[in-house]
């Protein structure tokens, strides 16, 4: 990983520990167990781009041992926070974990009792010179060719074998910023944002996201799109509790999402994707992946809407890892179609109300395969566990009901497609079509829990053509 945000930086910053390499070692700090990796061996490598300049520090030629310890610390410090894309006082307030790893390093750098066990402790070759300015502290390495990398208090410095400036890096260079305009060069991202505030949407806007990370307030959402247009490619957005990462909220509001990753960590009640009571919104989704822990769909179309939206899956991967909690909730008015899309949670989807159409290589893999009934619900999901697919007509609900798939693959389901009534939903009807070339049982009614008068589902027998049909009418007779 490049220390520079921003096209190719000379120099590179690894931080490892021990025999871990520094994925594994990132993945432990962000996870929150680093303690599973033991700090005594952490350490920080700097290699120029052509890879001859390995430090931070090793060698007999630095002035003392004693400011050498000096400026390694400070260059520990340094390159640790332009790793990690902050400022090193920022080192101060990081996660435990990552303070636990800064001063275990720092530590080692403090404990070394000649320039050999310095290098040890820092795990650097012995061939690479230095030297100590004893009025800014900056350490310089300096390799056979007579490249150097020089670590100041304030960033990284190259330059060629001429003494030629090659480039700088600071901290500040990649280091988050609060508004995505200041990360934005050319339309592309240069460096992570940190939201101090929702960014509303009113105009068409592209964005390429260029590998970064949107990380959203902590109130409100991340991008709110009320009219226009937003176009995002290849980056992460991360979503605070109780707040969603995208908000349709607009008649003709566009999101086009390519290779998008949007996370909602928190056990609370943030959504992925919402699109409004509002309606007549369009949502197209090419690649990415949207994930929620907490108690509401990754995707979810609010139940109250009247102007149909027109959702576009393809190629995505949508997961809840709250139990009952299914990661595609559709209880709007919606034209959806699913394909080539992994979905995983203990139900896949449940329709409502609308439309939606399943395509090929849609995987439903349930984490909950026990059938189990929420029961009538005006606001959520009525199935909580055991389906990959519930249709189950909503009592708001102003057109009816049509499901068609023409293939999926559903795993560790009891009912892998569940067709239930709770409700009076007086005038609606419903139509869902099974490909029969889709191998996947279906589940008619087989409820405890409908209110009184609630109507029913029926196979038609024997049904002409390619398509196995299910109908729903309410006028037909109540559920034992």
């Amino acid at each position: 990983m490049k220390a520079n945000a921003v096209g190719e930086a000379p120099v590179k910053v690894t931080l490892r520990n021990g025999g871990y390499d520094e994925t594994e070692y990132l993945a432990a700090i962000s996870a929150g167990v680093h303690s599973a990796y033991t700090v005594d061996n952490a350490y920080v490598v700097i290699t120029s781009a052509d890879g001859t300049v390995k430090g931070p520090i090793n060698d007999a030629a630095a002035e003392t041992l004693k400011a050498a310890k000096t400026a390694a610390e400070t260059a520990v410090k340094q390159a640790v926070a332009t790793k990690l894309k902050m400022s090193v006082a920022d080192l101060e307030n990081a996660s435990p974990e990552v303070q636990a790893m800064v001063a275990a390093m720092v530590q080692s750098v403090r404990n070394a009792k000649s320039m050999s066990a310095l290098a040890a402790a820092l795990g650097v070759p012995a061939d690479t010179q230095i030297s100590v300015d004893s009025s800014t502290g900056a350490l310089t390495l300096k390799d056979a060719e007579d490249k150097t990398v020089t670590l100041n208090p304030d960033g990284i410095k190259t330059e060629d074998e001429n003494g030629n400036t090659v480039e700088t890096i600071k901290p500040s260079d990649v280091a988050p910023v609060d508004t995505i305009t200041e990360a934005l060069v050319d339309g592309k991202l240069t460096k992570d944002v940190n939201l101090a505030s929702t960014a509303t949407i009113s105009e068409a806007t592209v964005i390429d996201m260029n590998g970064h990370t949107i990380t959203g307030p902590e109130s409100g959402n991340v991008f709110t799109v009320s009219s226009g247009s937003l176009t995002l490619t290849n980056g992460k957005i991360s979503v605070a509790e109780r707040q969603n990462g995208i908000a349709l909220g607009g008649t003709g509001a566009v999101v086009n999402l390519t290779d998008v990753d949007i996370s909602v960590d928190s056990n609370t009640s943030g959504r992925a994707l919402y699109v409004s009571p509002v309606g007549g919104e369009k949502l197209n989704i090419k690649g990415g992946s949207f994930s929620v822990a907490g108690q509401t769909s990754a995707l979810h179309v609010n139940g109250t809407n009247t102007l149909p939206v027109e959702i576009t899956i393809d190629g995505a991967e949508f997961t809840s890892t709250y139990a009952t909690i299914c990661p595609i909730y559709l209880a709007g008015v919606n034209k959806t179609t699913i394909s080539n899309t992994t979905i995983n949670g203990d139900v896949g989807i449940e329709i409502r109300n609308g439309s939606l159409t399943i395509e090929d290589g849609t995987v439903i893999n349930c984490t909950n395969s026990t059938a189990v009934e929420f029961g009538p619900n005006g606001n959520g999901g009525t199935i909580d566990s055991g389906a990959g697919i519930v249709v189950s007509p909503h009592t708001p609900a102003t057109v009816n009901l049509s499901v068609k798939v023409n293939a999926v693959t559903i795993n560790n389901a009891d009912r892998p497609i569940w067709l239930v009534n709770f409700q009076n939903v007086a005038g609606r009807t419903g139509l869902v079509q099974i490909a029969k070339t889709v191998d996947v049982p279906v589940t008619v009614n087989q409820v405890t829990k409908a209110e009184a008068g609630a109507g029913v589902w029926t196979a038609e027998e024997n049904a002409a053509g390619n398509y196995n049909r299910y109908n729903f009418s309410q006028a037909a007779a109540p559920q034992a």
